[in-house]
């Protein structure tokens, strides 16, 4: 339970620095590094952690003693999951020649896709 605890926590902390940074500087910048790695960016870090939190509350809910607390956490990573794939429409929608794709390279391809 307390890895899907903070495996929702980080996807819900990913979410809030892209909903800033889209707000702020406009949806390109969701190619902005992630807080925990430089090298991933922020949709990578949501997918990953909201993933990981539904697969470890998947398998805490057959704890007699937690399965609530596991149910709620499941509901919650994939409400994460939902805004993060409405965040990349959004993102391949508003971004003139942008790719989906760009979402699921590493932070350096990017770049160096950029520079081209």
């Amino acid at each position: 339970m307390l890895f899907s605890a903070i495996g929702a926590l980080w996807a819900l902390g990913e979410l809030i620095g892209a909903a800033f940074v889209s707000w702020r500087s406009g949806f390109e910048n969701l190619l902005s590094p992630s807080i925990a790695d430089a090298d991933t960016t922020r949709l990578q870090a949501v997918w990953t952690a909201a993933f990981g939190a539904l697969i470890f509350a998947f398998i805490g809910r057959r704890s007699i003693r937690w399965w609530r607390h596991a149910t709620t956490i499941l509901w919650i990573s994939l409400a994460e999951i939902i805004l993060a794939v409405v965040l990349a429409a959004i993102y391949v929608v508003e971004v003139p020649e942008a790719r989906i794709m760009d979402l699921f390279d590493n932070k350096k391809t990017a770049r160096v896709d950029q520079q081209r």
